[in-house]
């Protein structure tokens, strides 16, 4: 028995509106993705126009207060974390005593989730502008060996040494 060509019409808009479906779908996933990658760089843009105003290398009336903001909510962040470390010193489970500021310890590396008090040892600097004492391996702040230099991206994130991109931002290293 033949079909009703009506119902040889529907079959074929059903086939053909599959078919939109999938093109729509796979549309508007590129068009997500896309919007994303936009996003990021005027992200970026916005990181690079606030260290250059910060730098005074820009000057713009119109971008002012918001980087004015940028620095206002900066310093109530670092002020906030300053607040949250607790006052005792604090002992890695290496045995070394760690200081207020430490985020790794010195003698093995291991992260410190929260920063303790300050130790009183002999103290050299390390290029993350952090105190090292005197037989530290390791850098209680950025958690860099002894001696490497630390770089800072542009976002904030410390760049490894060696590393040819920030893995926060994924900026290239000059």
């Amino acid at each position: 028995m033949e079909k009703p060509s009506f119902l040889n019409n529907i079959k074929g808009n059903l086939t053909n509106v599959a078919s939109k479906t999938g093109i729509y779908d796979a549309n508007k996933s590129k068009i997500n993705q896309l919007l994303d990658e936009k996003a990021k760089m005027h992200e970026f843009i916005g990181m690079e126009i606030y260290s250059l105003y910060s730098a005074g290398s820009l000057n713009i009336a119109e971008i002012e207060p918001f980087c004015n903001k940028i620095t206002v909510l900066s310093a109530e962040i670092a002020a906030l974390e300053a607040e949250s470390r607790p006052d005792a010193d604090s002992i890695c489970p290496c045995g070394t005593k760690l200081s207020k500021e430490s985020r790794f310890c010195p003698s093995c590396g291991t992260k410190v989730e929260a920063p303790i008090a300050e130790a009183s040892q002999a103290m050299t600097t390390c290029d993350c502008g952090a105190s090292l004492p005197e037989n530290a391996k390791f850098c209680p702040s950025c958690g860099s060996k002894a001696g490497e230099t630390v770089s800072k991206c542009v976002c904030g994130a410390e760049i490894t040494p060696g590393s040819q991109m920030c893995m926060e931002c994924g900026r290239t290293s000059a």
